[in-house]
């Protein structure tokens, strides 16, 4: 369902993206109420429809890197805004402010984790995640108030002591064992 490639040519009215156009996307010919092969991801040439189709706006990110987004994004949006998971209020633009309520990421330095750091803060809520020592600049360059190292045997107080004050709307878990072998 993720793929990433360059555009060959746009159909009628499609004014975001143009033919050249290194994009990310994510197909939707298994879903229950489209089946169209043409929009499947393993072939020379997909349909995508424009909306669930993004611009890669930097030439650094290759197509592989690039191709794991669509479903991080998905699996990030539904763990945070889903009214059976979380069921938090979605972002806008520009970001809304914070709002004094946090939301945990246990995992943060996966696909997953960066895009419900970014997806969180946009919605307003400030992020306090775990991730290896190397990771934690990039976890606050994110978004992320605060990272700490999810192998830290305090981690979880640290966490706890750093929440005080703060409403807790919920926590996301990636790599559930890993939680589970800290708790």
């Amino acid at each position: 369902m993720d793929i990433s490639g360059e555009i060959v040519s746009v159909g009628n009215g499609v004014t975001r993206i143009r033919p050249g156009d290194r994009v990310l996307g994510f197909c939707r010919s298994t879903s229950a109420t489209i089946n169209d092969s043409a929009q499947g991801a393993f072939q020379n040439y997909t349909v995508l429809r424009e909306e669930p189709t993004s611009i890669i706006t930097s030439s650094g990110v290759s197509f592989p890197e690039a191709s794991v987004f669509p479903l991080a994004i998905m699996a990030a949006s539904s763990a945070l805004f889903d009214k059976a998971q979380l069921g938090l209020q979605l972002p806008k633009q520009p970001a809304r402010p914070f709002s004094g309520k946090a939301v945990i990421i246990w995992g943060g330095s996966s696909s997953v984790g960066w895009c419900i750091i970014q997806l969180a803060v946009a919605a307003g809520y400030e992020a306090y995640t775990t991730a290896s020592t190397h990771n934690h600049s990039l976890m606050r360059k994110l978004g992320a108030t605060q990272a700490r190292d999810y192998k830290d045997a305090s981690v979880i107080q640290a966490m706890v002591d750093e929440l005080a004050g703060k409403t807790l709307v919920g926590a996301v878990a990636i790599g559930k064992e890993e939680l589970q072998k800290s708790v």
